[in-house]
């Protein structure tokens, strides 16, 4: 779970990273309505397919808790799976998430008309 508009904003982000890669004319506040647009449309489909299967088992990990402690957030996923958590693939997610240029990009929502 994470606040829809900063899905927007951080999505629209990243599409007009690539996009202005490939054109002189990549709208922000056009990619920003895009974006908007596809995050509502996730969240609907989801909420949709979710009330018609309520007896299928859920886990919701909230950005802020991935953040805050991803390898927390990481084993509870593990747990309800119950599937092992491997140490070498816990050590790889753990260098990847030391690793400098996994670090969040800055945005700013406004820039995409959000």
């Amino acid at each position: 779970h994470r606040d829809s508009d900063a899905v927007a904003a951080s999505s629209a982000s990243l599409s007009w990273h690539q996009r202005r890669i490939q054109s002189d004319a990549a709208d922000r506040r056009s990619i920003g309505r895009e974006w908007q647009a596809r995050t509502r449309l996730r969240e609907a489909s989801a909420a949709a397919a979710l009330s018609r299967h309520p007896h299928v088992p859920l886990l919701a990990i909230d950005y802020e808790e991935m953040t805050a402690d991803w390898r927390g957030a990481i084993e509870r996923v593990y747990r309800f799976l119950e599937y092992p958590l491997d140490p070498a693939a816990l050590r790889r997610m753990a260098s990847i998430a030391a690793d400098r240029r996994h670090r969040r990009h800055h945005y700013a929502a406004a820039d995409f008309g959000l």
